[in-house]
């Protein structure tokens, strides 16, 4: 199995609704295992109206910032030439999602979205062509 040289799982932090550590991982953690651990730990309970967040993560030593308002998930990357912030792009995440957890491995960036009823997505963005993809679903797969 390949060593990572990278990985950074955080969780969205003030004014966001997860707000517990995930467990700490070592070098040897697989890309299957970070989705796994993704899908497994739990969401802490947490006041649902309090959507709007920020996180900064690296990614290929790219810094990016990403933002999480109710139903839109914008990331920006940060450009060393002009010393600021570029949006690379805005997604609808649904008017009922919210962004509870945020992951960067290799060159992609994970977050998992839940909704008031529980239902869980996690999605990947990859800045390299900015393209977003769902990797999993899963009724009541929160707990909120």
């Amino acid at each position: 199995m390949k060593k990572l040289k990278h990985i950074t799982l955080g969780i969205l932090g003030s004014g966001c609704l997860a707000c517990a550590p995930l467990p700490i991982q070592e070098e040897s953690f697989s890309l299957a295992n970070a989705r796994e651990v993704a899908r497994q730990t739990p969401s802490p309970q947490c006041e649902w109206e309090q959507a709007n967040c920020e996180l900064s993560v690296t990614v290929q030593n790219q810094p990016f910032r990403l933002y999480s308002e109710v139903g839109l998930v914008r990331v920006e990357s940060f450009d060393p030439q002009t010393q600021s912030w570029q949006i690379e792009t805005e997604r609808a995440a649904g008017e009922d999602y919210r962004v509870i957890r945020v992951a960067a491995l290799r060159e992609f960036i994970y977050l998992t979205e839940c909704d008031q009823n529980g239902n869980r997505k996690i999605q990947r963005y990859r800045p390299a062509d900015q393209s977003w993809r769902q990797l999993n679903y899963k009724s009541l797969g929160c707990q909120l």
